[in-house]
């Protein structure tokens, strides 16, 4: 679900006695598009933070004013309601197995903000999680495929990665045995790779 900085949004939350429930509103404070966050291809998380409004419980449902349902609070953001669903479809069709494709590599969105500062391409460079965590991950399907850190992924088989389309929602379309064509910038030159993707263990 599309949630952006600022919107106003709903925590329904059982009540104390009678299992009446309550409503609090707060505020969407981050979401996927910022430069900091690093994410994992493997992981598909499409959370957001919002703003305190008291403590909360994981698995309380998150509400848009509009009255769908945006997410579940896992006690430290808001999971998409769309990342729910996919995990559920999963299960239910795979024999009480959540089958995804593996990537394995780590990046932070590359805005527009920064592409025009900086003279590089909007997408997504690839980057450490920290100084024990590489990029790229050891003989997964990025590795073989020949993604290093700082390439800058701008293309997954054709379609431009960007604010409009992010690359978490491209890498989710794709299942474990797919070849899947991702065009990067690499030190200002265009490289074109294959990856064949593997199943998450």
């Amino acid at each position: 679900h599309d949630l952006s900085a600022g919107q106003k949004i709903g925590f329904v939350t059982n009540g104390s006695a009678g299992f009446t429930a309550r409503f609090r509103q707060s505020y969407v404070s981050a979401t996927q598009f910022d430069n900091v966050t690093v994410f994992n291809s493997d992981h598909p998380s499409r959370a957001f933070g919002a703003q305190a409004v008291g403590a909360l419980t994981a698995g309380e449902a998150v509400i848009t004013m509009g009255g769908d349902v945006a997410g579940i609070w896992d006690g430290t953001s808001i999971i998409s309601s769309d990342i729910v669903k996919a995990a559920t479809d999963s299960y239910f069709k795979n024999n009480g197995r959540i089958v995804r494709a593996s990537w394995g590599f780590r990046y932070r969105t590359v805005m527009a903000s920064e592409s025009n500062s900086s003279s590089v391409p909007q997408g997504a460079r690839v980057v450490k999680q920290d100084t024990a965590t590489p990029a790229v991950t050891v003989g997964s399907p990025a590795q073989i495929a020949g993604l290093t850190e700082n390439d800058i992924i701008i293309e997954v088989n054709g379609v431009r990665i960007g604010e409009n389309a992010s690359l978490e929602e491209q890498l989710e379309k794709f299942k474990p045995g797919d070849t899947v064509t991702v065009n990067v910038v690499r030190a200002g030159q265009s490289v074109s790779l294959k990856f064949v993707l593997d199943e998450i263990k």
